[in-house]
């Protein structure tokens, strides 16, 4: 976090980060305040406390963020459970990639973000003079 370093949209698709690695990135996000997108698909974030409570506790106020992709990461019912409170906490996130695998929590994601999105679309209408 510096004026120098204006990163928008980090992708670490198919790094094996582990669950350490990826609540490493979650820290970061904490001072973070000029990221829009962030890809950690497939880097073996798993359904482990560990990523997963840094995940949530970066997500939930992240300023800027609108685009999160968390697909190919066997995030488990824990990790989908913690998606929706995030996406209800941080309406700001209006993409989210999730493993289709989550059944029933995948479209309540889905869902979520969708809603989320619709939220942003209201908000920006101009008042008519």
């Amino acid at each position: 976090m510096n004026d120098y370093c204006q990163i928008k949209d980090l992708s670490l698709q198919g790094n094996e980060l582990e669950p350490e690695g990826v609540a490493a990135i979650a820290d970061s996000l904490k001072e973070n305040r000029t990221l829009t997108a962030i890809n950690l698909a497939d880097t073996g974030m798993g359904n482990d406390p560990i990523s997963r409570d840094a995940m949530r506790e970066a997500l939930v106020r992240h300023p800027t963020l609108i685009n999160l992709d968390l697909n190919l990461n066997a995030i488990g019912t824990e990790g989908g459970q913690m998606l929706l409170e995030v996406l209800s906490l941080n309406t700001n996130i209006v993409k989210c990639g999730v493993f289709e695998r989550l059944g029933l929590l995948y479209r309540d994601i889905q869902d979520k973000v969708a809603e989320n999105g619709s939220k942003k679309k209201k908000g920006k209408k101009k008042k008519k003079k």
